[in-house]
């Protein structure tokens, strides 16, 4: 870094219904722009909405905001961090959220509660199948050398395949 210090941002990008759709002006966002982050409750009060929630699940909305985040950080080649949840006393569910996060593309979830920080930190910490399948996946492409495609048993894999073993490779590598 030269000596100097530099700040890295996260955006809060959907607080609001004009930062919805405001959201593909990250695309050449400046390089301190780490993540963004999307906001339930602020876009609930922005829309006039009494709950985002129908039981456990987003409404229509506030999943289409979620999903348009997630679009925009990986267009802008950013982490996109999933919103907090203001449930303060059922850890299942910020486990059950966690785990969705992760599982749709989430690099992170923000903690409204310390309580929160462990099964957050559980949820997105690879599991010993997905680090397994990205280490085939990586013998596979080295065997075939240059070619845009391998095979993994049944099933052909190619470049995007290897670019998200080696983002799963790369988080394990970081907590070694």
């Amino acid at each position: 870094m030269d000596g100097k210090w530099e700040t890295a941002v996260i955006a809060m990008a959907t607080e609001s219904a004009e930062g919805v759709f405001g959201l593909s002006s990250y695309r050449n966002a400046p390089m301190r722009l780490q993540a963004l982050m999307w906001g339930v409750d602020d876009l609930a009060a922005d829309l006039g909405a009494f709950s985002a929630h129908a039981g456990r699940e987003l409404t229509a909305p506030f999943s289409v905001a979620r999903t348009m985040c997630l679009l925009a950080a990986a267009q802008a080649g950013i982490d996109a961090i999933d919103a907090v949840s203001t449930t303060l006393t059922d850890p299942s569910h910020i486990s059950e959220e966690a785990a969705r996060a992760k599982r749709d593309g989430f690099t992170a979830k923000a903690a409204a509660h310390p309580s929160h920080i462990g099964a957050i930190n559980e949820a997105f910490m690879p599991q010993e199948e997905e680090v397994r399948w990205a280490r085939e996946i990586v013998s596979a492409f080295s065997s075939v050398g240059a070619s845009g495609v391998a095979r993994l048993g049944n099933a052909m894999v190619d470049r995007p395949h290897l670019r998200l073993a080696h983002r799963i490779l790369s988080h394990v590598e970081r907590e070694d």
